[in-house]
This record gives C-alpha cells, sequence and structure tokens, in this order.
C-alpha cells in the first residue's frame, strides 16, 4: 500500500501518512491482511510495545539509487542522492546514515542499484541487513522525470502550458521483522517557459536548473517522510557470534553503547508468511542478560550475566 505526495509549483500536498509496524499483534496484521504501512495511532501503540531505544542510535542504510530514467545515474546521483543524504542527515538527529555499494557485507547483490522491474527481496535483504548491524534499510528510485504540453483555455483564447514532471519512490524496511514500514511516491510538476522546456528535451541531463530543482525539492520531501518513518523504530543490536561467554555484537559507540551497558537477549523468532509469499520475522522472547565489557566503533563484546544459550542472529535491545 503506497501513500504519495505531490509537490506542485512548490506547494507541497501531504496526501498520506507514512507508518510504522509494530511487534506481536501488528504484525500479525499487517504479515496476513497484506498491508505494509500503518497510521500514527497504530505507531504510538507499537512503539509504546517495543523496547525503548533511549539514547541509542538507529544505523541506517541507504541503498544506491535505482535510476528508471534515461539521465545519467551519476549525474541523478549528484543531483538527488546527495541532497538527500544531506537532509537526512540534517533531519534525523537519531539516526546513523550510511551509504555505499557495500553495505550489506558478502552480498552485493542486495545493495546494487535495481534493475527498472526488479522487485525488492526483503527477507534477505533484512537477513543481510542484521547481520551487518542495521536498523533499517532505505530504498530510492527515480521513475520518471519529463515534459508534457498542455492545452489550456478555449476557442481563440487557446495556449499551451509547458510543464515539467518529476516521479520519485522511497521505501524504507524494519530489519528487526522484515517489514516495510514506509512506501512512498513523490511527484513534482512545475511550469516552465517554451525555450526551457526545449532545453530540457534536447539536453535531457540531470544537470539542467530545472530538473535540479525539481529533484532538490523531492529529496527534501522525502528526507522528512523517512525520518518520521524510522523516527519510532526501537533499538535493536544483533549477536554476530558467540565464544564461551563471550558476545560479539554488530553495534559499538557509534549507536551510544557505553562500557556496562546490560543489554537483553532476544531469541528469534519464528517466520510468517503473508499475502504474496512474503515473509516476516515475529518477534522472540527474551532468553537472558549481556554486559557490554568492550567497545568499537560498530562493534563491541559483552559477557553473559544470565540465561542463554545465545546464537548467532539473536536480537537484543535495551530494557
Amino acid at each position: 500500500m503506497k501513500n504519495s505526495t505531490t509537490i506542485n509549483h512548490g506547494v507541497r500536498g501531504l496526501k498520506g501518512l507514512s507508518g510504522i509496524t509494530g511487534i506481536l499483534l501488528i504484525l500479525f496484521v499487517v504479515g496476513f491482511f497484506g498491508c505494509s504501512t500503518v497510521d500514527k495511532t497504530t505507531r504510538k501503540i507499537a512503539r509504546d510495545l517495543s523496547t525503548s531505544s533511549g539514547p541509542l542510535k538507529i544505523r541506517m542504510a541507504l541503498l544506491p539509487l535505482t535510476n528508471k530514467t534515461v539521465l545519467n545515474g551519476e549525474a541523478l546521483e549528484t543531483a538527488f542522492q546527495k541532497p538527500l543524504s544531506s537532509a537526512i542527515l540534517r533531519k534525523c538527529s537519531a539516526v546513523l546514515l550510511e551509504t555505499g555499494k557495500d553495505l550489506l557485507g558478502s552480498d552485493k547483490t542486495l545493495a546494487a542499484p535495481r534493475k527498472a522491474s526488479e522487485p525488492i527481496d526483503i527477507f534477505s535483504l533484512s537477513e543481510a541487513g542484521r547481520r551487518q548491524g542495521f536498523n533499517a534499510i532505505a530504498s530510492i528510485s527515480i521513475e520518471s522525470i519529463g515534459t508534457r504540453i498542455e492545452e489550456r483555455g478555449i476557442l481563440w483564447l487557446k495556449g499551451d502550458r509547458y510543464l515539467l514532471q518529476a516521479h520519485a519512490d522511497a521505501e524504507v524496511f524494519d530489519t528487526f521483522t522484515g517489514t516495510k514500514i514506509l512506501s512512498k511516491d513523490f511527484y513534482f510538476e512545475t511550469q516552465v517557459d517554451e525555450v526551457t522546456y526545449e532545453q530540457i528535451r534536447s539536453v535531457k541531463s540531470a544537470e539542467a536548473p530545472p530538473i535540479r530543482q525539481a529533484l532538490l525539492q523531492i529529496a527534501e520531501e522525502m528526507s522528512g517522510a523517512i525520518c518520521e518513518a524510522v523516527d519510532d523504530l526501537p533499538w535493536r543490536g544483533y549477536v554476530a557470534s558467540v565464544k564461551e561467554d563471550t558476545v560479539f555484537l554488530s553495534s559499538g559507540k557509534r549507536e551510544g553503547l557505553k562500557i556496562g551497558t546490560l543489554l537483553t537477549v532476544f531469541e528469534r523468532g519464528p517466520i510468517v508468511q503473508g499475502i504474496g509469499g512474503q515473509r516476516f520475522i515475529f518477534p522472540g522472547k527474551p532468553v537472558g542478560q549481556i554486559k557490554i565489557m568492550n567497545l568499537d566503533s560498530n562493534t563491541s563484546t559483552a559477557r553473559i550475566i544470565s540465561g542463554g544459550p545465545f546464537v548467532e542472529g539473536n536480537s537484543v535491545g535495551i530494557d
């Protein structure tokens, strides 16, 4: 289920609100009834049921831009993805944003730009994201950039109106449950003069000022939607490996962990299948506690305090 935002002549109209899937009952609703987003009221319920993130920061991977237009991909990255990244960092104070082509480890196909007709394997993407310590993964695409002529008026008062149109899409996935927490289209339309119209048609470059302006406006709107989607996500870390009484985590100083931090370890819950064959991960039960002993930027080691057994893939959170 997608929402959309239309930006018309610089005026932004929000046609839908993004949502966040919760845990337990909410996950069943999402999985079995096929809706991938929930309204703000449900988001609050999900947040209240979830483990509090406290001061810990959410790690989010921004996948390389998928370009479905005829424009040069590198130019689009400069004109759109870089401003989008900057806007996310500016607006999402609790998010650690990471970009690049090798974000998800050895399986580079998951983090590569997708072909126009290629669907996203959300389950595999979430699995890879958890291994690398990501809480969320964002996928963005430019669907189209084009022009059209609209005939206006009646009889002898008829005239042509020249328009530039752009369409982009954003999806955000919660790696903890494998669910989509944002699916939204963004549209931009503005009137240009005939000379500019012809220039856009002939140059076909993302460097054209009207196109750059369109992409900047969409990036600004999209960044806000992405930040809103991840705002209520509970922080989760993941067990990378276990050796005797030592647990190795794919989270560290950057997320805000400190030596002495107590974390609850959760077993991995069952995988459930929803409409269309989409798979989701049902949250597991708490199985024990660990205490952070050593820290690096993106990794840490912890000592087992109680419970177990702990295995690779267990999630951790703060009570």
